[in-house]
C-alpha cells in the first residue's frame, strides 16, 4: 500500500510504501527472514516535485 503526503509549502508529494502483509504475518509467527512494514528502497520511499499553485490556482 502506498501512502502519499502532500506538502503544499514545500511543493512536493512524498510517498512511502507500507506492507500490511508484514503486520498480519507478525500475528501468526515471526518471519524466518527480515521483513519490514515500511519499505525504504528507492521505488518505495521517494518524493516528487509538484507545483500546487500552478496546478490548482490556489490563492
Amino acid at each position: 500500500m502506498r501512502l502519499a503526503e502532500f506538502d503544499e509549502r514545500a511543493n512536493r508529494i512524498s510517498f512511502r510504501t507500507f506492507s500490511p502483509w508484514v503486520e498480519r504475518l507478525a500475528e501468526c509467527a515471526a518471519p524466518a527472514y527480515p521483513d519490514f512494514q515500511i519499505l525504504t528502497g528507492p521505488y518505495d520511499c521517494f518524493q516528487l516535485p509538484f507545483q500546487f499553485q500552478e496546478r490548482f490556482n490556489l490563492e
